[in-house]
């Protein structure tokens, strides 16, 4: 924030670790509030949206290698 707030740029932050059991988290400085209007809505929307196909996928690949493993362990 202190650096949008100091250089008075649009500044767009997504974040999320990748084992994490929390959401992710964003961070739209003023300015691309005020300036971006509701394609500010819609960028963190897709963010957030993205990040959920990440893990849903990451899920996905680990419930298959389960299904593999509890093959050959049978």
């Amino acid at each position: 924030e202190e650096l949008s707030a100091q250089t008075s740029c649009w500044l767009f932050i997504g974040t999320q670790h990748a084992s994490a059991n929390a959401g992710a988290m964003h961070y739209a400085s003023p300015r691309i509030r005020r300036d971006g209007g509701v394609e500010t809505d819609t960028l963190a929307t897709n963010f957030l949206q993205l990040i959920k196909r990440i893990l849903e996928s990451k899920r996905a690949d680990t419930m298959e290698l389960q299904r593999n493993l509890s093959k050959v362990q049978a």
